[in-house]
């Protein structure tokens, strides 16, 4: 995998390290993936992706919910997912870090079947206010 500089770069590093970890995440073993890997492929993963290894090993196991409820909570804020992925990839990371580690993903879930609004959301989703922000600056 390139290295690459320069504004974005840090988004594009981490997408094939994201893509990497959602295909381990369908094998049984998922949750102990992240310690198999070998030494160095760890130390540059953390490297790229700017982690730790507690911050590693949560975005780990969120990544499975991330997939799930962050396209429908951005569009919950009356934002289309894939135009916040391309014209703002430095917030869209952050959406989905954040999300990665978030420890009230069962109350998402909840909230999202019963189709809650944005405004109940925002009441415990810590990606609301830059969701909020991205809106305004939508015009929408």
């Amino acid at each position: 995998m390139a290295l690459h500089t320069g504004p974005g770069a840090g988004v594009s590093r981490l997408v094939p390290w994201l893509e990497l970890l959602s295909g381990r995440l369908q094998r049984p073993a998922s949750r102990r993936e992240p310690d198999s890997l070998p030494a160095t492929g760890r130390r540059r993963l953390l490297t790229d992706v700017g982690f730790g290894e507690a911050g590693l090993t949560e975005l780990y196991r969120g990544e499975a919910h991330v997939r799930d409820l962050l396209p429908p909570m951005i569009r919950r804020f009356g934002l289309d997912p894939a135009w916040v992925e391309q014209r703002h990839m430095d917030v869209f990371r952050d959406l989905h870090r954040t999300c990665a580690v978030c420890r009230v993903a069962r109350r998402c879930r909840r909230a999202q079947r019963a189709r809650a609004s944005a405004a109940v959301c925002g009441e415990f989703c810590a990606n609301a206010t830059p969701l909020e922000e991205l809106l305004l600056e939508a015009g929408a």
